[in-house]
């Protein structure tokens, strides 16, 4: 369900992000930190990193959860018309996400 919530303007983007990730934690997949960057075409990447201790990793879960995960995030900077997201992409460490 859509939220509207408040974030500090200089910081918005990650705040917005640590609200989403904290709406949709899973207690069997860690995320241990992820990193925002949006080039000036609009292409927003967010890489994460789970944390070695994690009991399942991204390509074990399941399509639902993909979706939640993910879908959510990607609603979220694409919503934001100050971002001006046109498109959004997952990485881990750098390594595209396949979705």
């Amino acid at each position: 369900m859509p939220e509207t919530v408040t974030v500090d303007l200089q910081d918005g983007m990650e705040e917005a992000i640590a609200q989403v990730l904290k709406k949709s934690a899973r207690a069997d997949i860690a995320i241990a930190g992820y990193q925002v960057t949006v080039n000036p075409q609009g292409l927003a990447t967010v890489d994460f990193r789970l944390s070695p201790s994690s009991p399942r990793h991204f390509a074990s879960l399941s399509s639902c959860e993909k979706f939640a995960l993910f879908g959510s995030v990607r609603q979220t900077l694409m919503s934001n018309r100050q971002w001006q997201i046109q498109e959004v992409r997952f990485t881990e460490q750098g390594a595209d996400l396949v979705l």
